[in-house]
């Protein structure tokens, strides 16, 4: 039995006085908001799985933001309403994978990327593009092709707005 730690991932502002950090702690997933002052521990809705981190954050506003990661395994979404985060659905349900990172412009439009691979993790990987539209996420196609038997994956992504986004990764 080790000391708890945080590993913070990612962090996203509004404000001087509006932040929040993700990540994870002791296999679990993690969040902090800042004030302006001062850290504090908010408490995430982590699946009960081992192996579960918040890669990223972003927030439209105090009370809307988007968190991603991985537990177990699996591709996670957590949204923050402003007192309290809930896991979202995601429409990744093929293998083993992780959302790296995620960008929003309004509370209407979100982009999510990361990776995915079949067959329990033997396959070949994947880039996985996930959008929000203010209702529910999508999966929407890579331009990356990739050859058989090749893999790919995106790291992080960045958008202006709904029409301008950019995202890097690997092949």
């Amino acid at each position: 039995s080790g000391a708890a730690y945080m590993y913070i991932a990612a962090v996203t502002c509004v404000s001087p006085t509006d932040c929040m950090a993700v990540g994870g702690t002791n296999n679990s997933t993690a969040a902090e908001s800042w004030n302006g002052s001062t850290w504090t521990v908010v408490p995430t809705a982590n699946p009960s799985t081992n192996s579960s981190i918040l890669g990223g954050v972003s927030c439209v506003s105090a009370t809307d933001c988007t968190a991603v990661g991985s537990s177990g395994g699996q591709p996670i979404l957590e949204q923050w309403d402003g007192s309290s985060w809930t896991v979202v659905s995601t429409p990744v349900s093929d293998g083993y994978g992780i959302l790296e990172d995620v960008s929003c412009t309004s509370a209407t439009f979100c982009q999510a990327v990361g990776e995915t691979t079949t067959n329990a993790g033997i396959g070949a990987s994947v880039p996985v593009i996930l959008s929000w539209d203010g209702t529910e996420w999508t999966s929407v196609s890579s331009p990356l092709t990739l050859a058989p038997g090749d893999s790919g994956g995106l790291f992080h992504v960045s958008c202006y707005e709904a029409s301008d986004c950019l995202a890097i990764g690997w092949a």
